[in-house]
């Protein structure tokens, strides 16, 4: 018995996340297997049950995706929400056919045209950073960490959508995950995220035998100049120290 979703097309696929728990599934159309479908519940994102809220983190994420693109120059794939009921929305994206850089091996035919591109695309994604934590205000907050000590690699796909003749560095995981940051409070929570993008780019460094350097010295400065600001007694000036010596300790930093 095929399930149906509200787009007059049979579900073809359909897959769970992690431990098997069917909260949020991705389904494929038989009639148009260039588009994915992404299904959750109202609550999922703001634990509560009102509409207005669900949809105002839609809207800001949208936004913030927008802003990705056409500031920063980031590649995400064209998309859509649709409401259904039973507090179900449904995130319409165009598939990109590759596989997310955790997981992302290269042939050595590719690897020179992927170290350019991923070098850009992880300094790119630091001044996304950098710019969050200067400014303040909503930002997207899973871009380098998909949950709970899970790489930000899995964020990202290197692939193309069909008709396309080049591979890029594209954002899949499109799910509302808004956050906002006001400085200097939670600081905390913005210093991580270049620790976190540290430990992307040294993933995908060691898969690809080179090193970033456009990146490395964009995300260490930058940790460098925050430390400088604060005292040696400071939770953040302590966390970033915890980060240099863990680093130099694995022969990622000399």
């Amino acid at each position: 018995m095929h399930e149906r979703v509200p787009f007059n097309s049979l579900i073809i696929e359909k897959s769970f996340i992690e431990l098997g728990l069917p909260i949020q599934d991705i389904y494929t159309l038989k009639d148009n297997p260039e588009v994915i479908v992404r299904a959750g519940m109202y609550d999922e994102y703001d634990g509560t049950e009102d509409r207005y809220g669900c949809f105002q983190e839609h809207l800001d994420n949208r936004d913030l995706l927008n802003k990705l693109q056409d500031q920063y120059g980031l590649f995400i794939p064209d998309f859509d929400i649709v409401v259904g009921g039973h507090k179900r929305f449904y995130i319409v994206t165009q598939r990109v056919h590759g596989v997310n850089l955790h997981y992302r091996t290269f042939a050595e035919d590719e690897a020179d045209e992927a170290k350019g591109k991923l070098d850009k695309f992880y300094s790119t994604l630091g001044d996304v950073l950098i710019d969050a934590a200067q400014s303040g205000g909503k930002m997207i907050g899973d871009l380098t960490r998909a949950g709970a000590d899970k790489s930000g690699n899995k964020q990202w796909v290197y692939g193309k959508r069909k008709g396309d003749l080049e591979n890029q560095v594209w954002l899949v995981d499109l799910g509302p995950c808004v956050t906002e940051y006001i400085p200097p409070h939670d600081k905390i929570f913005c210093i991580n995220q270049f620790p976190w993008l540290f430990e992307m780019i040294v993933e995908s460094e060691k898969k690809l035998g080179c090193r970033f350097d456009e990146a490395r010295e964009k995300v260490l400065d930058y940790l460098k100049t925050e430390r400088s600001t604060f005292s040696d007694t400071d939770l953040i000036a302590r966390q970033i120290d915890m980060f240099f010596r863990h680093q130099q300790m694995f022969g990622n930093i000399l």
